[in-house]
C-alpha cells in the first residue's frame, strides 16, 4: 500500500503545480498552455519574434523553481506526518550537497548517498561515524530520507515562504509569455508592439500589483525566508559517534588520503555596470577519500587558500589525474591542512 501512496505522492509533487499553471492560464486568457508554448515555438522558428525572449526564459526558470518548491514543501509535510525515522552512520560528503552513509552496525557493506540540503562541506574527522536520524518515505526504495528539521514548524514556514516568493515572481513571466499568444490566437490581433509588462498592468493591476510591487514583495519574502531558515529553524546536528576513529587520527599526526575532486570557490558580485559577475575567492576545497585503517571509507574536505600554498592547486590536480594519494596534517580541530 505504501508503495502506491508513494507513487501517487510523486505524481502530485510534479503534476499538481503544472495543472494549476494550466488552469490559471486557461482562466485568465482562455487559451490552453500547450497552445501558448506551441505558438512560441512557431514564433521563434518562423518569424524570429524574440521580443520577450527574456520573459520566456524566466517563465521556464521560475516555473521550474515553483514546481521544485511546491514539491519540496509537500514532501516535507508528508514525511513529517508519515515518515519513518531511520538511523544512519554519517561518512562525510562526496560533494557539497551529497552525503555518504551506511546503516548502523553494518560497516562492511556498500555505502549509499543522499541529498544534503545544508550545502556544507565536512572539514573535520570529528564528524565521521556519528549517528544521523532521517525521515524516510515508508513506500520508497530510497535509502536516505529528509532531515527532521526540514519537517519542523519553522522548516515548513521556510518552505512556504520560498514557495510564495517563487509563485509571486512567476506571475510576471507567465503573463508576459501568455499575453502575446492570447492576442494572436484568441483576439486575432498583432502582438508586435506589445510590452512584456502590458498584460501584468492590465490583469494584476486590479489587485494593486505592479511589476515593481511584486518584486518588492518577493524581496521581503526572501528576507523572511533567510531569517527563518538561518535563525529560527532548528539546526541539523549529528549524534553520538558509533565507531571509534582510527588511532592515527590525532592532532599533529599526518595521514594519507586520496584526493578525488578539487573545487574552486567563486562568489557573485556586481560590476561597474550593475551586472552580475563571478570572481575567484582564492579558496580551494579538496575532497579526500580515507580508507587506510578506517573501518569503512570516509570523506573529509581540506580547505586552503591558493596564495598561501602556491602551486598546490596544480599538484592536487595532477594527483587526481594520476589517481595518487596525498599526505596531510591533522590540526587541533581534527581538520586536515596541507603540510607546510
Amino acid at each position: 500500500m505504501w508503495n502506491t501512496i508513494a507513487n501517487i505522492k510523486d505524481v502530485i509533487l510534479i503534476g499538481a503545480p503544472l495543472v494549476l499553471i494550466h488552469f490559471y492560464v486557461l482562466h485568465v486568457y482562455n487559451v490552453q498552455t500547450w497552445r501558448v508554448l506551441l505558438w512560441w515555438v512557431k514564433s521563434f522558428l518562423f518569424s524570429g519574434n524574440g521580443a520577450t525572449l527574456g520573459a520566456l526564459v524566466a517563465f521556464v526558470v521560475f516555473g521550474a523553481f515553483l514546481v521544485f518548491s511546491f514539491g519540496s514543501l509537500l514532501n516535507s509535510i508528508y514525511l513529517g506526518v508519515f515518515g519513518e525515522k531511520q538511523e544512519l552512520v554519517y561518512l562525510g560528503n562526496v560533494t557539497k550537497n551529497t552525503s555518504v552513509y551506511c546503516t548502523v552496525g553494518d560497516y562492511k557493506r556498500k555505502t549509499f548517498q543522499g541529498h544534503n540540503p545544508d550545502t556544507e562541506y565536512n572539514t573535520s574527522f570529528d564528524d565521521l561515524y556519528r549517528l544521523e536520524v532521517l525521515l524516510k518515505d515508508p513506500g520508497s526504495e530510497e535509502k536516505v530520507g529528509l532531515k527532521p528539521n526540514r519537517a519542523s514548524f519553522f522548516g515548513l514556514v521556510a518552505g512556504a515562504l520560498l514557495l510564495l516568493m517563487f509563485a509571486l515572481l512567476f506571475t510576471i513571466p507567465i503573463h508576459a509569455v501568455t499575453y502575446p499568444a492570447h492576442l494572436e490566437l484568441i483576439e486575432k490581433l498583432s502582438s508586435g508592439n506589445v510590452s512584456v509588462f502590458d498584460s501584468y498592468d492590465k490583469y494584476m493591476g486590479r489587485y494593486g500589483l505592479t511589476v515593481g510591487v511584486t518584486l518588492a514583495m518577493s524581496g521581503v519574502l526572501l528576507v523572511l525566508f533567510l531569517i527563518v531558515n538561518l535563525a529560527l529553524m532548528p539546526k541539523s546536528k549529528l549524534g553520538n559517534r558509533l565507531h571509534d576513529l582510527p588511532r592515527v587520527v590525532v592532532p599533529g599526526n599526518t595521514i594519507i588520503g586520496k584526493p578525488v575532486e578539487q573545487i574552486v570557490e567563486t562568489k557573485k558580485t556586481k560590476d561597474e555596470h550593475g551586472n552580475n559577475k563571478s570572481y575567484d575567492t582564492g579558496f580551494r576545497y579538496v575532497m579526500l577519500l580515507f580508507d587506510w585503517e578506517f573501518p569503512i571509507n570516509a570523506y573529509v574536505v581540506m580547505k586552503y587558500h591558493k596564495d598561501k600554498y602556491p602551486g598546490l592547486q596544480q599538484n592536487i590536480d595532477k594527483l587526481i589525474h594520476d589517481r595518487k594519494k596525498y599526505e596531510v596534517m591533522i590540526n587541533d580541530k581534527l581538520e586536515i591542512v596541507p603540510i607546510s
